[in-house]
């Protein structure tokens, strides 16, 4: 299992929060955390 310091899980976690933030998903700082701490706890758990 990847680690948070894992450089691939990080640029992975980096291109999540672009492509959301070019779709739209956020309008402020604090939403754009949480939906992408979400997402990624998504794609994790899906993953495993």
């Amino acid at each position: 299992m990847a680690t948070q310091s894992d450089p691939t899980r990080l640029e992975a976690a980096a291109n999540w929060r672009k492509a959301l933030i070019q779709a739209g998903w956020f309008e402020t700082c604090a939403t754009e955390e949480v939906a992408v701490t979400e997402a990624m706890g998504r794609v994790t758990a899906e993953s495993v």
